[in-house]
């Protein structure tokens, strides 16, 4: 079962694992006995069967959703009607993958953010075309595409959960991701640049219908918290404070 968490927060099948914590009198199973709960309500391992099982099954598929742990206590007979007659606490947590950020370019604000964001526990995924970009970086921590961005996006899928920022080595193509990208479900998307260059972009994408001002608006831009900052470090410190905000937030 342990060897299987992993394995689930590295995919997209949601879960949620239940352990029984405490019990007394006679129960089916005994303090530590496990169950993982999958969002179709298929299970690895048991808590012992019957009717509190299939009561902590919807229980947990509803955690899933929520994503917010619980203790739930219970009475074997009183709750469930169940000969042995015990009491019985439950954990029930759910099993959240790390939350993906994906971030464009791979630049010296690129490789500082993409460190800040490893060690804030994002699983994150860096885009750049450059030829020998992603030398010297090490390909155990971070999930490297050397494409274009516009064959990268191929290969992406966006969801609800998804945070992007946009630090391309060129203002086109900042424009190009963040016209894409607005179009897109996301938890987060911000491009880096000036004042001058938010408003020059702002005013070109609004103008040629590419995003609406509704769209613009759920883009931060500037990218990150509004501090004053110079260095690489800095503004990444700025970036990274920003999706953590947003993170803990939502």
């Amino acid at each position: 079962m342990f060897e299987k968490i992993p394995e689930i927060l590295k995919g997209n099948k949601k879960a949620a694992i239940c352990i029984i914590t405490n019990t007394k009198g006679s129960t089916p199973r005994k303090i530590g006995s496990k169950m993982i709960v999958f969002e179709d309500k298929s299970i690895l391992g048991t808590i012992g069967g019957g009717d509190i099982e299939h009561y902590i099954i919807n229980k947990a598929t509803e955690i899933i959703k929520d994503g917010k742990p619980q203790l739930m206590s219970h009475k074997l007979h009183t709750d469930f009607k169940m000969a042995c007659g015990g009491m019985v606490d439950i954990y029930i947590e759910p099993l959240v993958s790390k939350l993906k950020l994906y971030i464009f370019g791979a630049g010296h604000i690129g490789t500082i953010l993409a460190n800040f964001a490893q060690k804030t526990d994002f699983d994150v995924t860096i885009i750049d075309e450059r030829e020998g970009i992603f030398d010297n970086w090490d390909k155990e921590k971070y999930t490297l595409i050397n494409k274009n961005f516009n064959e990268a996006f191929k290969d992406i899928n966006f969801d609800k959960k998804s945070y992007i920022c946009t630090i391309s080595h060129t203002h086109a193509y900042d424009k190009q991701i963040i016209a894409y990208c607005g179009k897109q479900e996301f938890a987060y998307l911000g491009m880096l640049g000036s004042s001058q260059k938010v408003a020059k972009i702002t005013k070109e994408l609004i103008e040629n219908n590419t995003l609406t001002q509704q769209e613009i608006e759920q883009i931060n831009m500037p990218m990150g918290l509004p501090m004053s900052c110079e260095t690489p470090e800095e503004i990444s410190v700025s970036i990274i404070a920003k999706l953590i905000d947003v993170k803990n937030k939502k």
